[in-house]
């Protein structure tokens, strides 16, 4: 076998090798399941095949509950697919630990609308519907306008069941009802439990 051969198949064995080494580290670190599927009528499903749950994504309803309020500002309520505390697993073998596969969120309507945070602040050219292009910054820009953040996301909370989901979001929307929506929720456990 000639020196070229060799160095070829050692190069794809060291590649299958690194490949291998990846999967066994992904394993480790990664808990299984790593994705579920929400069905229609509420039923819960684990799945490991990102195709099966990619596919299933891109087309459920995953919203939960949604609370617009008189400022602009909302709350929303989702089934994520993911488990957002899986870290935490991984760091606390020893602990029990159910999956966090709910999210709320409070966004808050912001006063001025701001760029998405790669967009530089600069001239660039936009073409109006009359055909003429000018110079004119991204906020003047109708066309570049939807890429501006409206709502700044300030709350952040996770659920390991739909019903904890829906009773917290409840408690949140009175809350921030109640005390309008600069409220401060920081360390506000909606459920009084300490930890979700």
């Amino acid at each position: 076998m000639s020196d070229e051969k060799r160095k070829w198949r050692s190069d794809s064995e060291r590649r299958a090798d690194l490949k291998a080494k990846v999967d066994e580290i992904k394993e480790m670190l990664i808990p299984e399941p790593r994705y579920w599927i929400r069905h229609p009528d509420g039923r819960i499903e684990e799945t490991n095949q990102v195709l099966v749950w990619s596919e299933w994504f891109e087309t459920a309803d995953r919203f939960i509950d949604h609370t617009k309020f008189s400022d602009g500002s909302y709350l929303s309520t989702i089934f994520l697919g993911l488990d957002h505390d899986g870290v935490y697993a991984i760091m606390n073998p020893e602990r029990p630990h159910k999956p966090s596969l709910w999210e709320t969120m409070f966004f808050r309507k912001l006063e001025e609308p701001r760029p998405l945070p790669f967009q530089k602040e600069k001239p660039h050219t936009c073409v109006n519907a009359a055909g003429n292009s000018s110079a004119i910054s991204r906020t003047e820009c109708e066309a570049c306008h939807p890429r501006m953040i409206t709502h700044e996301s300030v709350f952040q909370w996770n659920w390991s069941s739909e019903e904890d989901a829906k009773l917290a979001h409840k408690y949140i929307a009175t809350r921030i009802r109640d005390e309008g929506p600069n409220v401060n929720l920081d360390d506000y456990d909606p459920l009084h439990r300490g930890e979700h």
